[in-house]
């Protein structure tokens, strides 16, 4: 990123990630543990750590669960979820405006916002 002049990266994840982890439902947690699901969240913690140590400006978005509804407004939930619903879901298209915006603007720079609808 540096060789490229670049200072900023925005990484979609997902909520269960790092911090989010506690505020993940008690059976998405199996889910996560214990199938090939376990694979994807690791991998997304490593990019979280790696992230972290690069020394560059970055925002990290953990949704819940996608649906393919139309883009509205999201809320956020902090950097690890707190008080995000059981059965929380939000768009695609939401979230795909939501990473443009994170781009583009400098509100969540050096976070990992869980939004949901």
């Amino acid at each position: 990123m540096k060789r490229h002049n670049k200072s900023k990266i925005v990484i979609m994840q997902a909520l269960g990630v790092g911090n989010s982890f506690r505020n993940l439902p008690w059976w998405m947690r199996y889910v996560r543990h214990w199938t090939y699901m376990k694979h994807s969240y690791d991998d997304h913690d490593l990019v979280d750590q790696e992230v972290r140590q690069a020394g560059v400006r970055y925002v990290l978005p953990r949704p819940p669960f996608l649906t393919n509804g139309k883009a509205g407004p999201v809320r956020i939930f902090g950097d690890a979820g707190d008080g995000v619903s059981t059965l929380a879901m939000v768009s695609r298209k939401s979230v795909a405006n939501f990473l443009l915006d994170a781009c583009e603007r400098e509100d969540w720079d050096m976070s990992t916002p869980v939004i949901a609808s």
